[in-house]
């Protein structure tokens, strides 16, 4: 009896055992806002082993769920969303044997990745003053004049009150303008061009703005002289003038 040995196809059986042994989890991955939990469109997002790039995608409205093998993944973003600053963070998490996913040996339900949103603020100020000024009809255009919302569905149009306003917008160029003054101060023609980066800066003239926070000035109206009040003044002065001097004439007759 002549037992023939096939070395090929006892690789090929051993070779799909450990695929079958292989088990694959499911792994949410969330791109999210730093200030919330909303998942954030337009990020570039990959997911590595050892350095190879095991998946890459944009993300959307929903989590990306990934099946994994059991192993050690780092996720890292390539491109930020509009309006939002790169994340240079690496996360590093572990999917184990029976699923579980694990951050610095703690357990997750998902992997989150969290963006800063580019927040330009406004102040609505006195030229004389340190306090906002209410009551001016602000606007905010792109390069071609049109009013929008911002990321947040804010609009760009606005009447200023008692505190500083704010805006999420995308990197670009914008024109802060007035249309109608707060009372008591002349209307500003001037047009504030300024330009937000896509690293998260506000720059107005080439320079950066501390803070992101652009300060827009009034100048008081000039106080203008009553005719009747002031001729009413002169009549009292004049005639306090004559008494006195009628009251001396006489004290010296």
């Amino acid at each position: 009896i002549v037992i023939r040995h096939n070395p090929g196809q006892e690789n090929k059986a051993v070779s799909n055992s450990i695929s079958l042994n292989i088990t694959l989890k499911d792994v949410v991955i969330s791109k999210q806002d730093i200030t919330g939990s909303k998942e954030i469109e337009g990020a570039k997002l990959v997911v590595k082993r050892n350095n190879d790039v095991v998946d890459t995608w944009t993300s959307t409205s929903t989590p990306k769920t990934l099946s994994l093998a059991a192993g050690t993944y780092t996720l890292e973003e390539t491109v930020a969303p509009d309006g939002y600053i790169k994340s240079t963070s690496k996360i590093t998490f572990v999917v184990k044997d029976d699923g579980k996913v694990t951050i610095d040996d703690k357990k997750k339900k998902s992997v989150v990745m969290k963006n800063e949103p580019i927040l330009v603020y406004i102040s609505k100020k006195s030229i004389n003053g340190k306090t906002e000024l209410p009551g001016a009809k602000l606007k905010i255009t792109d390069k071609d004049g049109k009013v929008v919302k911002d990321l947040d569905g804010k609009e760009l149009e606005w009447t200023s009150s008692t505190k500083e306003e704010s805006f999420h917008l995308a990197a670009g160029t914008y024109y802060l303008t007035e249309t109608i003054a707060p009372e008591g101060y002349e209307l500003s023609e001037t047009v504030l061009e300024f330009t937000v980066t896509s690293d998260g800066k506000v720059k107005m003239d080439k320079k950066d703005v501390d803070n992101n926070l652009i300060v827009y000035t009034n100048t008081p109206e000039a106080e203008e002289v009553k005719t009747g009040s002031f001729l009413i003044y002169i009549i009292v002065i004049g005639t306090i003038a004559t008494g006195l001097i009628t009251y001396f004439v006489m004290k010296k007759g």
